[in-house]
């Protein structure tokens, strides 16, 4: 009850957004290195990625929560996660797929509600936090799923939030 409430908290007054030009490739690759001694994690990061423009730890928290969350629908030792980064002018595309146990087709249109959760541990804010910080950064979250095959994220997040930077500080 204790967690229920503190998440519960932390979504009804999630703070403004602090942000900042950074390296997204980089946070990700530091945001797996705990988790590689748990799954197969291999990452296709695009070389060519602009400095995003974003809030470095409401990003931490979306990437941890999807990560944690396709740990968490592995079952048995072939478990791997695929994460993606791609730019295409203007938008960051950032994939996270898994291939657990996927989503059951009827609840793909609730995971994104407030309390929604199939984990008896779950306090059903974790995707909608994560919603929540990506329409924040002017972006959107797409999943697709199979049940038994697995599951995939889509991150998309338009370049063009940071209308007060200047065009070099993307190089």
């Amino acid at each position: 009850l204790q967690t229920l409430v503190q998440e519960f908290s932390k979504f009804a007054r999630m703070p403004s957004a602090n942000f900042i030009h950074y390296n997204l490739n980089d946070q990700i690759k530091e945001i797996v290195t705990p988790y590689v001694s748990k799954v197969n994690i291999q990452l296709d990061l695009d070389g060519n990625l602009p400095k995003f423009y974003g809030d470095k730890m409401q990003m931490k928290q979306v990437f941890v929560n999807l990560i944690q969350n396709a740990i968490q629908s592995i079952k048995g030792s072939d478990g791997a996660i695929s994460i993606i980064t791609k730019y295409k002018s203007p938008k960051f595309i950032i994939t996270i797929e898994d291939n657990g146990e996927g989503i059951q087709d009827e609840d793909l249109d609730k995971i994104f509600r407030p309390y929604f959760t199939k984990r008896e541990k779950g306090t059903g804010l974790g995707l909608a936090i994560v919603k929540r910080i990506v329409s924040q950064h002017n972006g959107r979250i797409e999943v697709t799923s199979k049940k038994s095959k697995g599951t995939k994220f889509t991150i998309i997040i338009h370049l063009e939030t940071s209308r007060s930077a200047s065009n070099d500080s993307f190089l």
